[in-house]
């Protein structure tokens, strides 16, 4: 069965599938991103629309809620080529501008600036750089 990808949050969708399941945005919006300011940090918080990049030039848009990291299809951002990621990999979560990084008990681990994590919330800051397997991920802000 073919599947849909959201352009805003990357969750994957059922191709008849109108409106994302997990963020209700219709699927066929080209560039459906948050509101929010230029800043990039206002009092430790998030300001403006937060985009993940990693792997080779990919990158996803990212909003309020939680995103798993995975091989699986199930995974709201798949690594499917990365070997050394578990199916259920980590999970980034965004909540009133504060981003946190966990580790969902993967084989290999997770890396928050080369130091491995635990299964415990740790926040991101604008700086860091993680990691799941092979795949490096950054945050930037638009």
């Amino acid at each position: 069965m073919a599947h849909i990808r959201c352009k805003n949050c990357t969750h994957l969708n059922d191709s008849n599938a109108e409106h994302c399941a997990k963020c209700s945005i219709p699927l066929n919006e080209s560039n459906v991103q948050p509101p929010g300011k230029n800043r990039a940090i206002e009092n430790g918080s998030f300001k403006g629309t937060l985009v993940l990049k990693y792997g080779s030039n990919r990158q996803s848009v990212i909003g309020e809620g939680e995103y798993v990291i995975g091989r699986s299809k199930k995974a709201d951002i798949t690594l499917s080529n990365d070997t050394f990621v578990s199916g259920m990999h980590a999970a980034l979560s965004l909540n009133n501008g504060q981003l946190y990084l966990k580790d969902l008990g993967s084989k290999n681990g997770t890396f928050l600036n080369d130091s491995k994590l635990s299964e415990t919330n740790k926040k991101i800051k604008l700086t860091d750089t993680f990691r799941c397997g092979q795949t490096q991920f950054q945050v930037s802000v638009k």
